[in-house]
Parts: C-alpha cells; structure tokens; sequence
C-alpha cells in the first residue's frame, strides 16, 4: 500500500527542473535588442548598478569580464531573452546540455528567479573570463559603429606572461572619447562597485586579432565562429598594423566623433586623465601597503603580486605622459601651441621639463598632487611633474612588497627581495 502512495504522489506532482528564467517563445537577439542594451548600459546603468539589487549581487567579486558577462546576463533576464555563452568549450569538466547559458537547471532549488540569475552569475566567475569573451563569445565592429554596451578587450605580453583587461564602453561623447565601465581584481577582491571614468581615449591598440572594439554574439550566432558572422568587420586589425598605437586611437577618434576638440578642452582633458591615473594607482599602493601592514611584510603569493603590483598601470601612465607630449610637439610643429590657455600650457611645459619637475612647481602641485609616505617615513608630495620624472627614470616600483616611498619613486631604503612575478610587458 505504501509503494502505491508513492508511485501516486509522483504522478500527482512531478518532479521539475526550473531554468535560471525561461525565455519568451521567439525571442532572440538582434539589431533591436542590441539598440536596447545600448540605451540600457547608457541610460541606466553606474558603478553600483549589482549593489542596489540584494544581497545575492552585492556580494559578487566582479572582475573586467566577469563585469561585463553578469550585465549582459541581467539584461536578457529582465526582457526574458535567452543568454548563452560558448565558454564551455574551454572547461570541458564541466557537462551541462544547454551549456553555459538561462536553460540551465542547477539552482532550481530557489524559488526566486532573480536569485537563480545572481547564482548563474556566480557561478560564471571562475568560468568565464577576457579569454572566452574575446575569442569566443563576441565579434568585432567597425569603428565607426562603436557604441555603448560594446566593450574595448586588450592583451599583451609575452612568454606566458600577459596583461588582459576590458573595458565595458558606458557611452561614445561627441568628441569621440568615451565613458567607460570597469572591473579589477582588486575591485573584485574589495567587492567595491565598478570604476568608471569618462572622455578617456584608451589604451594599447588590438595587435592579436579577436582583441579590440567588440559586442558580444546573439544567442543564434553564439557556437559561430566570428569570421563568419555577417557585422563583424575587421577593419580596425588592419589599422593597427600600419600605424603606432598612438595615431591607431586618433583614427578611432576621428571615425567617432561629432566636433573635433579645441587644443585647449584636449589638453584639459589629457592633464584630467592623468590625475585621474595617479589618483587610481595611489588607492592600489596604499591597499599593498596595508596588506604588509596585517601580514608583516610577508612575500605576496603569485595571486597577490596580481593584485597588489602595477606593472600594467604604470605603463599606462607611461603611455599617458607619450600621449600628451606627442600631442604638443605636433601644435608646436604646426604653430598652434598658443592656442593652448596660458594655465595649461605652462603646467604642461612645466610637467614635461624635468629640471622644473624636480625641484616642484607651485601651479603643477595645485593642479594634481598626492601625499605619499608614513609616520615613520616622513611625508613627501608626488604631483604629475614628479612622478613622470621618477617614471622615465625608472625610479617608481611596481612590486607591492616595495616600501611606499619607493612605490613612488623616492629611494627611501632598500629594495624588496621578495620575488617578481612578472614586469613591463611593452
């Protein structure tokens, strides 16, 4: 009588299997849908957009990628899109029939769907990554048609040893710079909101193809090799070959932009991302000085050297000051440095001259300056004079186990003996 009751219960109530959310009949992603995640990463998503939604995604450590994945998952969830992504072709421990994507029924134990969408994003963190965003879940555009809700993917290096990042592009401005969205590792370690910045230029032109400006593939070109998907466009890849990274993003900017800036407003605009880049890396360095603090001054692992050095940051800093010197000698090669203010002309004069730098300058420490050192090692001021000094003279260290003085360019003791996981990859 008792197997009976069983057999029956079964039959009454069937055991289910709930997808993460089940998509509308039909509905597939295209140029309308791609319009719409374009208004949507414009219009209303910030830095804390995963803060504000609970508990489940204020606690997710997303890094640049895994940013980008968990924002295109929210999005198809909410307008009942299906998402998938090829990664799984590359974690093949992993067997699941719908592959990575909203079919799947491994968190069919919540009732909530929304906490069902955070656990797919979880779950997709040790999953997915620059790699399979670049080479295998998005295609390239033209640069012409960038626009907000693509990402700009990087990678360099050598010997096993490379820098990847991506930026999530929030909006194109009409000077054909761009507002970006982003994620660190040490963003994702702090479970801080994504960084942002705005009218930036960006940095290190796609020399490996499926790097570059890309969008992420609908769900029906998703197992589709790049190459064979009717958008993409590879144009930017022949670009890059013929010309320096610095003349690559002229190129991109001039295919953007609505007005071309005034030598001033870009000269503004420059001296800005710079303070911004020394204000950045002073949050880092502080954090590694922090950590030798708690775990006195311990050598870092490998996963904490990521984390804590900047060899990546200070060469794009480097990359920065290139980019604002080039930018003058060609006024003065044209005769137009005049048509520079007087304010920024002379903090630009006086940042680039490393006898003035050296001895500091009233106008550059006001315009962007930093206190850096300790009780025990004194204060000293860093302005972007300095610092660019330091930085050609190969005086700044970039390993976290390094005191703070010498993390600025100062010789303040001796330096680390901790091991060097890797370096500047230029």
């Amino acid at each position: 009588m008792k197997k009976l009751i069983i057999v029956i219960a079964i039959l009454v109530f069937p055991l289910t299997h709930a997808a993460v959310w089940k998509a509308k009949p039909g509905l597939n992603w295209d140029a309308y849908w791609d319009k719409k995640f374009e208004s949507w990463i414009k219009n209303e998503v910030e830095g804390d957009f995963f803060k504000k939604l609970g508990d489940r995604y204020k606690s997710l450590p997303l890094d640049c990628a895994d940013a980008y994945y968990g924002l295109r998952v929210y999005f198809s969830y909410l307008k009942k899109l299906p998402w998938n992504s090829n990664a799984q072709k590359w974690n093949r421990h992993d067997n699941y029939s719908t592959g990575y994507s909203n079919e799947m029924t491994k968190w069919d134990h919540l009732s909530s769907e929304s906490d069902r969408v955070a656990e797919l994003i979880r779950f997709l963190l040790d999953r997915v990554g620059t790699e399979s965003l670049a080479n295998l879940d998005s295609y390239p555009v033209s640069l012409m048609d960038v626009r907000a809700g693509d990402i700009y993917m990087y990678k360099y290096g050598s010997d096993g040893s490379y820098t990847r990042h991506a930026y999530i592009i929030k909006e194109v401005n009409s000077d054909g710079t761009f507002d970006v969205l982003y994620g660190t590792q040490l963003r994702a370690k702090k479970l801080w909101p994504l960084g942002k910045t705005g009218n930036e230029y960006l940095q290190h032109k796609p020399d490996l193809k499926s790097w570059g400006f890309k969008r992420y593939k609908s769900n029906l070109d998703i197992k589709t090799d790049e190459t064979r998907i009717p958008l993409a466009n590879f144009e930017q890849y022949e670009v890059a070959k013929r010309v320096t990274e610095e003349q690559f993003f002229d190129y991109v900017n001039v295919a953007l932009r609505v007005f071309e800036e005034s030598p001033t407003r870009k000269t503004k605009r420059l001296l800005n991302g710079l303070c911004r880049s020394l204000q950045a890396r002073e949050i880092v360095v502080d954090d590694a000085i922090e950590w030798q603090d708690e775990n006195r001054n311990r050598c870092m692992n490998e996963a904490q050297y990521d984390a804590y050095s900047t060899p990546s940051r200070d060469l794009g800093i480097k990359k920065k000051y290139q980019q604002l010197k080039s930018y003058f000698e060609k006024l003065r090669m044209e005769g137009r440095e005049e048509k520079v203010s007087s304010y920024y002309r002379n903090i630009v004069n006086k940042i680039l001259d490393p006898y003035q730098s050296r001895y500091g300058n009233n106008d550059v420490t006001k315009f962007c300056s930093i206190d850096v050192g300790s009780p025990s090692t004194g204060y000293r001021s860093v302005d972007l004079g300095t610092f660019y000094t330091a930085l050609n003279n190969r005086e700044v260290s970039y390993h976290p186990n390094d005191n703070i003085l010498r993390r600025w360019g100062f010789r303040h003791r001796s330096q680390t003996r901790c091991r060097e996981y890797y370096g500047y990859s230029e």
